[in-house]
């Protein structure tokens, strides 16, 4: 079985439900929720996530994450729950160290993930691949990162991004 808790950041449990792993999937629904909203408020929640093998937690994970609502207008501009991100509030990075996110995350910083250096040290297109499908994979739980950026060389890794993470735009 694989068993999930949402918590408050204080440990309050929200929800906690128990799936089979050949089912592992776990929808939660939160009653109003508080948004995770940059600087204003970075509200986090921990959702953990445990392997059960006979009734003993084998394996466990332990992830922060925030609830936001993203959306992009027609001239380019970034809207975080209805609010426009200023262009000089948004950090462009790309990171090796995954703790740098989680910082973001809980200051309220918002970033645009720039792809470029993952696909130069690739050496073809399906190392390419998977290293952006490992790298997105690994961080779309952050409410800090607000879009993916490749290099228009790379246009054509878009439909694989949006694939992967479809609540973010993708930008050249």
């Amino acid at each position: 079985m694989i068993s999930y808790t949402v918590l408050t950041t204080t440990g309050t449990m929200l929800a906690n439900k128990s799936v089979p792993v050949s089912a592992p999937e776990y929808i939660c629904h939160l009653t109003n929720p508080c948004l995770w909203n940059g600087k204003t408020s970075p509200k986090l929640y921990v959702v953990v996530a445990g392997l059960i093998v006979n009734g003993a937690t084998e394996d466990q994970i332990v992830l922060p994450f925030g609830l936001r609502n993203l959306s992009m207008e027609s001239n380019g501009s970034v809207l975080v729950n209805g609010l426009c991100v200023p262009e000089k509030d948004l950090i462009r990075t790309l990171e090796s160290d995954p703790f740098v996110y989680d910082d973001m995350d809980g200051d309220g910083s918002f970033a645009c993930v720039e792809l470029k250096e993952l696909c130069d040290i690739a050496a073809d297109e399906e190392d390419c691949r998977n290293l952006l499908t490992e790298y997105v994979l690994q961080n779309a739980y952050h409410p800090s990162i607000l879009c993916w950026k490749l290099p228009e060389d790379h246009a054509d890794f878009a439909a694989l991004l949006r694939e992967l993470d479809s609540t973010r735009p993708v930008l050249f």
